[in-house]
């Protein structure tokens, strides 16, 4: 393996993904830290919608979005349907588990 090469990718990739990722997830904690679940829905959005595109794609990505190449039509769909998903579940858990979340 190259020097220039990472355990997912070039290390250009450590500026993209995960530095935007730590900033968001930390304005989001700041902001939002117990007033409101919004906190709780962007991250579950980010990593539920991201962790599903990354999986799928890998593995069933073959057909390319014409736009971006590097990006599949299995790993949007997966992205879509984890964000729905995720979107979903966390509302619930809040109102569950925090009662001053129930409005």
């Amino acid at each position: 393996m190259h020097a220039e090469k990472l355990a997912f990718g070039a290390r250009q990739e450590l500026l993209r993904g995960p530095l935007f990722y730590v900033l968001i997830m930390t304005a989001v904690t700041v902001v939002f830290w117990r007033e409101s679940p919004v906190g709780m829905m962007v991250l579950s959005l980010m990593c539920g919608g991201d962790g599903l595109a990354d999986i799928i794609g890998r593995k069933f990505g073959t057909a390319k979005l014409p736009f971006n190449t590097s990006k599949s039509w299995a790993g949007s769909a997966a992205m879509f349907a984890g964000k729905l998903h995720s979107g979903q579940l966390v509302p619930l858990g809040c109102q569950s588990l925090v009662p001053q979340y129930k409005q």
